[in-house]
Formats: C-alpha cells, sequence, structure tokens
C-alpha cells in the first residue's frame, strides 16, 4: 500500500512540476536565458522519466515476472529432485 501512495505522489508531482515549468516558460515575464536551458531541459527530463516510471510499474507495484517465477519453479524443482537422490542414497 505504500508503495502505491509514493507512487501517486511522485506522479502528481512530476506533472505539476512540468505544468509549472511550461508556464513559467510561457506566461512568466521571466524567460529563460542560455544558462537555464540545460538545467530547464534536465528538470523536464527527470519529471517526464518520474511519470512514465511510476506508470509502466503500476504505481509502484512490484510483481514477480514470468521469468523470475519459471526460475523460482526451477530451484524448486532441483532441490526435489537433489532431495530424492539424498533419499535413492540413504536407502541403498
Amino acid at each position: 500500500m505504500r508503495e502505491k501512495i509514493l507512487g501517486f505522489i511522485s506522479l502528481v508531482g512530476g506533472v505539476l512540476f512540468i505544468i509549472l515549468l511550461l508556464y513559467q516558460i510561457l506566461y512568466s515575464t521571466w524567460k529563460p536565458d542560455s544558462k537555464d536551458i540545460p538545467l530547464l531541459i534536465v528538470m523536464f527530463v527527470y519529471s517526464l522519466s518520474t511519470i512514465l516510471y511510476v506508470i509502466f510499474t503500476r504505481f509502484g507495484s512490484v510483481k514477480v515476472s514470468e521469468l523470475r517465477k519459471i526460475q523460482i519453479d526451477n530451484k524448486i524443482l532441483e532441490e526435489k529432485v537433489h532431495q530424492k537422490e539424498l533419499k535413492s542414497k540413504l536407502s541403498e
């Protein structure tokens, strides 16, 4: 639950930051000069990446991927086979 709350806060923060950044550039009396452009680009990319990360992870929910599930199942099967081998050696 905490991950979803933090994901929502990050999403809202990223969206608000982009809106405020665009408002500042378009409607404010302050106009960015050549020193401000790289910083504005970095801030925009950071906000955009935060938004995309939250959306792609479905608001921070971390689920086990299919590949990881298969790896876990394989590990369990290997351990079962190893146990059977040990039991057969002990019974001999």
